[in-house]
């Protein structure tokens, strides 16, 4: 295969002049000389553009080529900068060591000559903490991170560090809570809960208000004392889902449960009698809930005494409340459901 021939700067100049000048056809120029009648075309077009400034060679760069790869560069160069900060803003980096670990973290991310710029240490020296190796307290944090995030994994992202410090706890690990919550802060883990407010207590102006007797006391003695009530809503594809549950405050269980597509009084009378059918009461039962539940004739028969939380405060109710919160936080709020 024969070599491509190569022309220099100064031969398609004159190549260019002659064209210009000669007043020949690119056809009939071409053919003297051996040249490539596109080769010929393509540098009468060049010349056209950028004049004297055509045919920089082999490495060189026009005048404005120069100037727009400067300021290429110089924008890498701050992007790189300001990635290194905004990486870097959420450590504190005190210690020398800290800045090593934060380089070794990204180097694949970011330039290391850039970074121990910024950072304020040697490029050497880094390298030699690199062939030092691990501290034994990196290698136990790396051990502790890698435990946490299969935790958090477990329990569907919904464990915070209370919890996650806890499994690990039952596990046999020994560490703070303080120094989880860290670890986990370092690697950005954290509980995910989502919010989806809608009102459900709807208060009948008319009807009679009892007294809160409970008056937010939840320690009793034994089961069937004091039973607390409420309501909440799911979302679906078909519309909202209404649940009233009746918790007995001893157990914590639920002992009264009732669904439905509407918020209606017959809702939360239906979880009542579920939870009389199912349970063996003695007379004088305390039974709180929000105000607007209306149900005086079926816990008269019984001999229940009413209570009702204050207007507005949900603390009244804190447990009822406590319980669909964790329903909502763990576990409907990350699901689809398409009927009710």
């Amino acid at each position: 295969m024969k070599n491509q021939r190569k022309y220099d700067r100064e031969f398609k100049l004159n190549a260019v002049k002659l064209y210009r000048e000669s007043g020949k056809s690119l056809v009939k120029l071409a053919s003297d000389p051996g040249i490539p009648m596109a080769t010929l075309a393509a540098w009468v077009k060049q010349f056209k553009e950028h004049g004297s400034e055509s045919f920089p060679g082999s490495g060189a760069l026009k005048p404005s080529d120069e100037e727009l790869y400067r300021l290429r560069k110089e924008l890498a160069e701050v992007k790189q900068e300001r990635d290194t900060f905004k990486k870097s803003s959420g450590h504190l980096l005190k210690t020398q060591r800290m800045r090593f670990e934060f380089m070794r973290k990204y180097e694949k991310e970011l330039n290391v000559e850039k970074m121990a710029e910024i950072l304020g240490v040697s490029r050497s020296e880094y390298y030699n903490f690199l062939k030092r190796g691990e501290s034994l307290r990196a290698k136990e944090n790396r051990r502790l991170k890698a435990k946490i995030k299969d935790i958090h994994e477990m329990s569907r992202g919904i464990y915070g560090s209370p919890r996650i410090h806890a499994e690990m706890k039952n596990q046999g690990e020994e560490c703070s809570r303080r120094k989880v919550a860290k670890l986990m802060r370092e690697e950005k883990i954290q509980a995910k809960m989502r919010k989806r407010w809608k009102k459900t207590t709807q208060i009948n102006e008319k009807a009679e208000i009892s007294i809160n007797h409970l008056n937010q006391n939840f320690l009793t003695q034994a089961p069937d004392e004091v039973w607390v009530s409420d309501i909440t809503y799911v979302a679906t594809e078909e519309g909202w889902l209404y649940v009233a549950i009746v918790m007995d405050l001893f157990s914590r269980k639920v002992v009264g449960l009732s669904m439905g597509d509407r918020l209606q009084t017959d809702l939360v009378t239906k979880a009542l009698k579920q939870a009389l059918n199912r349970r063996s009461i003695q007379k004088g039962l305390l039974h709180h809930s929000d105000k607007g539940c209306q149900y005086r004739e079926l816990t008269e028969r019984y001999g229940i005494k009413l209570s009702m939380s204050g207007k507005g405060n949900c603390y009244d109710n804190a447990v009822a409340e406590s319980f669909f919160h964790t329903l909502k936080t763990e576990h409907t709020n990350f699901c689809k459901y398409r009927r009710r």
